[in-house]
């Protein structure tokens, strides 16, 4: 049976025609539609249809078997039931209100604001505005990278040629710029209206640079290297921005940094420890970016992909001055095995690098005469987004479609499949509130429950690894929990709010406790779910049939605030 968008406003839905108890039973998917954009989500099959939108509007085609679905007459005890059909339509709706409350342009036009010539920049961490009268500058430069770039810096190109159309002011403002944002992540009518603003919009690659990477990187740190006082750069930062905006100190070159990448990939590392590394590694992190500016006065937003929100550790940290030392940094490559003959060994010329500089002094990434408090007193950094707003965002759509929703956190991280079995065991201990209330005496919250939770979790890849990434790996491992306790009505959502998931074309995945037995008898048995996590290969365990697909497609959502996670309970 074969199900198509019907396209309306203010809400889409994806609806399929009921049939008999042997055929699709019908869907009703919201899917929140937030103009300027429209994010929407299969788990089959996705197009895109660039529009002049900062976010792509991604439609949809899904396909479902008859065979999914369990009515209470149906005897197939890996068939989904119809409660199950419904969660699962729930939780995607929840992940829908996620990703939509952290759309990129929104997180700017309300942190940054212009009225006639003044220029306001909000700190919600303090509830203050920073203001720059922009008849004090002669050019507004806009340097962005990250996957949210293309929409950030668009939304701040038309703050700033709004005035230009106020004719009560003079003002005249002379806007330039640079985004490096990854492949795909930026439709062909935005890189044209950035255009329109002189301002040039280049893709590279992610997670791994590559040499267009380090070519366009060097190209706006010389734009940065060229200004003087009377320039206001104004910076828009977000998840992928290590990778994207690349700039390896002398000797490392491309083959470096992309091994260096993979290592630490590889390892497990959280990502930030990550960039601890890296800032000790490349010129632009960990400050770099606002010393190249100097003596230009620097504005940066930041939208949050790092447990926490440190801003010394988003994208690595390039407007905010760095604490760390080249000690903290040999201290990691001993912890994760990234060390000269170990099971991650770092690039050699990386290890000589780090080894030379083991000292607590921090290194200045070029020379000024001013010292370092001075460079970053004409700089200000805030928060736009992050990971909390996707999960609260998720938890109120969760009260509305009637659950009881639980934040169990914005900081969750480990190794995947851990993550997911402890998912499993809460959603367990709640659903014994079902068959007997007595063996629950203080339930974590009463049924119908959401578990909500953010972050980003982990994945120590074996040498011989499959395909997959971190959120399908989760959906993988709590599919294989839910069979072996047999538990039904209960259903486990994980994505990337990017829209990507490891080196794949997923966004993560939704399973509840048939997945495995569906997408094993839709195989012919010819690939085992156990067999699939052994080898970190969930990504094609989980469309092994085309009777079950378990992935989530979104395409590129032009946002990066970390995972997001639902656990449902009935």
């Amino acid at each position: 049976m074969r199900s198509s968008m019907i396209r309306s406003s203010p809400r889409c839905f994806i609806t399929a025609i009921a049939a008999t108890q042997a055929a699709a039973i019908s869907l009703h998917h919201p899917i929140i539609c937030n103009q300027p954009s429209v994010i929407g989500y299969s788990r089959c099959q996705y197009k895109t249809k660039t529009t002049s939108s900062i976010l792509p509007i991604v439609r949809l085609r899904s396909h479902y078997s008859s065979a999914r679905f369990l009515s209470s007459h149906s005897k197939a005890s890996y068939e989904q039931t119809q409660m199950e059909q419904k969660m699962t339509n729930d939780a995607l709706s929840m992940i829908d209100s996620a990703i939509a409350a952290v759309n990129p342009s929104k997180a700017v036009e309300s942190h940054l604001s212009l009225s006639g010539s003044i220029l306001s920049l909000l700190d919600r961490s303090t509830g203050t505005y920073s203001a720059y009268d922009l008849e004090n500058y002669d050019r507004i430069y806009v340097a962005a990278f990250g996957k949210a770039a293309a929409s950030m810096a668009l939304a701040t190109a038309r703050i700033l040629s709004s005035s230009c159309r106020d004719k009560s002011n003079n003002l005249s403002v002379n806007i330039s710029g640079k985004v490096i944002t990854k492949d795909d992540h930026a439709s062909q009518e935005v890189i044209q209206e950035l255009r329109g603003h002189n301002i040039h919009l280049y893709f590279a690659s992610h997670p791994v640079p590559d040499e267009r990477s380090i070519q366009h990187s060097r190209e706006l740190i010389a734009d940065l290297t060229d200004l003087d006082e009377k320039t206001l750069v104004i910076n828009c930062i977000s998840g992928g921005g290590s990778a994207l905006f690349c700039t390896p100190l002398e000797p490392l070159d491309l083959s470096n940094m992309s091994s260096l990448n993979q290592c630490l990939l590889s390892s497990g590392m959280p990502i930030q420890e990550m960039n601890i590394l890296r800032k000790k590694l490349e010129i632009g992190k960990g400050g770099g970016l606002v010393e190249m500016a100097h003596p230009a006065t620097c504005i940066t937003m930041v939208l949050s992909d790092v447990i926490g929100d440190p801003l010394d550790l988003i994208a690595s940290g390039p407007s905010v001055r760095d604490t760390s030392t080249y000690e903290e940094a040999n201290a990691l490559v001993e912890k994760y095995n990234l060390g000269r003959g170990a099971k991650y060994e770092l690039p050699l010329p990386v290890l000589e690098l780090l080894e030379t500089h083991n000292h607590n002094g921090k290194v200045f990434h070029v020379n000024h005469e001013e010292n370092e408090l001075d460079v970053f007193e004409k700089s200000t950094t805030v928060l736009v987004g992050n990971n909390g707003l996707a999960v609260s965002s998720a938890a109120r759509q969760a009260k509305d479609l009637g659950y009881n929703p639980v934040v169990l956190g914005t900081t969750i991280e480990g190794e995947a499949m851990h993550i997911a079995n402890m998912y499993v065991s809460m959603a367990k201990e709640i659903q014994l509130q079902r068959t007997n209330p007595s063996l629950s005496h203080f339930p974590l919250a009463p049924l119908p429950a959401a578990l909500i939770s953010g972050g980003e979790t982990t994945v120590t890849l074996s040498n011989n690894h499959g395909k997959g990434g971190r959120n399908q790996e989760i959906g993988l491992a709590a599919a294989l929990k839910l069979k072996s306790h047999e538990l039904r009505d209960i259903v486990v959502a994980s994505v990337g709010t990017d829209g990507t998931d490891g080196p794949t074309d997923a966004a993560g995945a939704i399973v509840d406790g048939g997945t495995v037995d569906r997408l094993e008898r839709g195989n012919g048995w010819t690939y085992r779910g156990e067999e699939a996590l052994r080898k970190h290969d969930a990504y094609n365990f989980l469309q092994s049939s085309s009777l079950d697909e378990s992935l989530i497609r979104t395409g590129a959502t032009g946002t990066n605030v970390a995972d997001v996670c639902v656990i449902l309970i009935q």
